[in-house]
This record gives C-alpha cells, sequence and structure tokens, in this order.
C-alpha cells in the first residue's frame, strides 16, 4: 500500500509539471489543442523513463538530465514540434528535474499553480489561442492533480481540503468570465493604440528623419533617387511572366527569442545543478571529517563589553531618548555593564533626574502606556539633563565597576 501511495503520489507530482509545459508551449504550436494526444504520450514515455531511473540505486542526476533531453528529441521528431518548442521543453523538464531532485514539497507546487493561474489568464486575454475557455479547463485539471496529491501526503484534512476546492473552482469559473468579457475590451484598447497613437507617431517620426537625410544630400543623389524610384514604378511585369520568388528567407525573430530563453533557462537549471553538488560535498565533508571538542574556560560575565547590537535607534521618543542616553554614556567611557539594569547604571553614575526619567521609560517600556504631552515633556527634560551631567563626568574611581 505504500508502494503504491509513493508511486501515485509520483505520478501526480509529474502530471502537474507536464501540464505546465504544455500550457507554455501551448502558443507555439501549430494544432494547440491537437498535440495533446502526442503530448500525453511523450509524457508517458518520460515518466517510464524516470520510474526505471528511479528502480536504479546508483543512478546520477546526469542520467535523469539525458532522459530530458532524449525527450525533447522525441518531441521533435515524434510529435513534430518546432525546434523552438522541443528546446524549451527539454529545458523545462530539466529545471522540473533538477528541483526534483531537492524534494517534492506543497510550497512549490502551490507556486507552480499560482504561476499556471498567472499563465492562463495572460494567454486568455492576449495570446492568440483557440477556444480560450478550454485553457481554464486546463487549469481545473491541473487544481485537482494538486490538491488530490496533497490529500495523499496528508497535509490537509477532507472538510479544508473540500473547501479550499470549492474556492479554487469557484475562482477559476471568475477569472474566466472576467477574461471572456474583458478581451474585446483588450483587444480595442490595443487596435486604438495601435492605429491612433503608436501608427502615427511612427510614420511622423520617420517621416521627419527621411526629410532629414533628404535635405542633408546632393541634388545630384537626390535626382538619381527620385529616377530609380520613377524607373521602378514604370515597370509593369506581364501576365505570362512567371514571378521570380524572393530567395532571401525571412529570419525568425520568435525562434531567436525563444533560444535566448531556453539558453537562460538550461543556464539556471545547470548552475543550481553546480550548487545541489557543492551542498552535497560539504555535507560529505563534515560527516568524514572529526568532530573536535574544545573546552573553552568559564569567563565571568562582568569582564566582558557588552556588545551594541542594536543598528538604529529605536522610533518611539520615549526609548530613543534614552537609547541616546545610553549611546553618549558608552563614548565618555561609562556605559552600562551586561549584569546592571538602567536604574543601577544611572545610580553608579550618581545621575540626579534617575528616578524621575527612569519611572517615565518603565511606565512606557513595561507598563504599555503612552506620556501626557506634559509628562513627556518633563521626561525629555530629566534626560536633557542626565546627558549633560555625562558629559561633565571624569573618569574616577567611582565609576569603576566593583569587584565580585
Amino acid at each position: 500500500m505504500a508502494t503504491f501511495k509513493r508511486s501515485l503520489t509520483f505520478l501526480l507530482y509529474l502530471a502537474s509539471e507536464w501540464l505546465f509545459c504544455f500550457l507554455v508551449l501551448l502558443p507555439f504550436m501549430t494544432d494547440q489543442w491537437a498535440q495533446l494526444v502526442p503530448f500525453t504520450f511523450l509524457a508517458v514515455i518520460h515518466c517510464l523513463l524516470l520510474g526505471s531511473l528511479q528502480k536504479i540505486r546508483h543512478s546520477t542526476l546526469a542520467a535523469f538530465l539525458v532522459v530530458c533531453v532524449l525527450t525533447g528529441l522525441a518531441a521533435l521528431i515524434i510529435a513534430h514540434l518546432s525546434l523552438f518548442a522541443s528546446i524549451l521543453l527539454t529545458a523545462m523538464l530539466t529545471y522540473f528535474s533538477i528541483r526534483d531532485d531537492e524534494g517534492r514539497s506543497i510550497e512549490r507546487l502551490w507556486r507552480l499553480i499560482v504561476l499556471f493561474a498567472a499563465i492562463v489568464c495572460i494567454y486568455a486575454l492576449f495570446a492568440p489561442i483557440n477556444q480560450p475557455t478550454a485553457l481554464f479547463m486546463l487549469l481545473f485539471v491541473e487544481l485537482v492533480v494538486a490538491l488530490v496529491f496533497i490529500y495523499l501526503n496528508n497535509e490537509l484534512s477532507g472538510p479544508t481540503l473540500l473547501l479550499i476546492s470549492g474556492i479554487l473552482t469557484c475562482t477559476a469559473l471568475l477569472i474566466s468570465v472576467l477574461s471572456a468579457l474583458l478581451k474585446p475590451a483588450v483587444t480595442f484598447i490595443y487596435d486604438s493604440l495601435f492605429h491612433f497613437m503608436i501608427k502615427p507617431i511612427s510614420y511622423g517620426v520617420f517621416s521627419v528623419v527621411f526629410g532629414w537625410l533628404n535635405g542633408r544630400s546632393t541634388p545630384q543623389a537626390r535626382g538619381e533617387i527620385t529616377k530609380a524610384l520613377q524607373a521602378s514604378n514604370a515597370e509593369k511585369k506581364s501576365p505570362t511572366q512567371k514571378m521570380i520568388p524572393d530567395l532571401q528567407p525571412n529570419f525568425n525573430f520568435g525562434l531567436l527569442f525563444g533560444i535566448l530563453i531556453s539558453a537562460l533557462l538550461l543556464f539556471i537549471a545547470f548552475w543550481q545543478l553546480r550548487r545541489i553538488k557543492m551542498s552535497k560535498a560539504a555535507q560529505h565533508d563534515m560527516q568524514n571529517d572529526p568532530i573536535e571538542i574544545k573546552k573553552i574556560p568559564f569567563q565571568k560575565r562582568h569582564n566582558r563589553k557588552k556588545e551594541n547590537l542594536q543598528v538604529s535607534a529605536p522610533k518611539h521618543p520615549v526609548r530613543r531618548a534614552v537609547y541616546r542616553l545610553q549611546k553618549l554614556a558608552k563614548k565618555m567611557k561609562c556605559g552600562r555593564y551586561p549584569s546592571e539594569s538602567l536604574r543601577e547604571w544611572a545610580n553608579r553614575l550618581n545621575l540626579d533626574s534617575a528616578d524621575l526619567f527612569i519611572t517615565f521609560y518603565e511606565k512606557v517600556r513595561y507598563g504599555n502606556q503612552e506620556l501626557t504631552a506634559s509628562e513627556q515633556a518633563i521626561y525629555l527634560d530629566a534626560v536633557h539633563d542626565a546627558e549633560k551631567q555625562i558629559k561633565h563626568l571624569k573618569h574616577k574611581t567611582v565609576l569603576k565597576k566593583p569587584q565580585l
């Protein structure tokens, strides 16, 4: 039973990752939803290969990366995906394999669901997807797979799981309705911006640049350009003349952009692989190195100086005043010792206004009360008098801490 449960959780986690890969690659596939069956076939092959590797006792992470590369080649050859889609699929599977080596956690699965939902909303509003409402069905399947995985790992009880499922389902339906209502508005705004702002501005800029370049050219050059344009307009091809196709291929910027994204993902994956190897090597060294136990001699507490761990002054004006007072005393070589309370320190320095400002300070610090305007004025005057007294102190034997 335990083996079946472990295998089922492995399949569910792998299914959630493959659903995410299919969602990301959906705009880059020509048939889009028709590629779901070949994609499922690739997922089954990948699952079988990973399952066989997990049964091997001494399988390395490099073997899992080879499986990802083979799956990408199968997507290119068998599923007839584009080169960019195959490279991107290989990069995502490599990243997931490295992260799965650290462990399949619920936190990672929740982050994947949030990213999945964000991509669904973006695709539904902006991407050219056939039947965009099917995206939310895909999101619903991802949620079901994730919730079953969480339930099998005993992370949530039955009623809580049903409540979360209902909330997520209602949220997915609400988002689908909103995206269906907002997509015409988004399309209208985009078309309006393009036709009324981007297009006229770009035409105007290019016209100004062309006019400026034309003005800086010589009259002879302008005449030659005009004759060439007139000659090109005068040439008319006969209907029987065969059109010669343009032999220069169009440059695929989408492919270049996809290769850059895939290279970035592969770089992140291998950088994380290097970090995992370094952490494992450090753990191995710590296990092999002998542990040396050293006896530390006991030191009395009053022989150590208190370190100022607070980087900035407190925000509360009452506490900030005492903080500055102690900082001034430390600068004058008469600061508090670690074993001293605030009252003991003030009595050791013979501060005249010690009782007054300490009473108000303890009222705020430990009594969780606020001072009135008059009390705060009296308190600040008392602290100011104490600062004056500390500035006039000289190093006497009375300032030294008595030896215990």
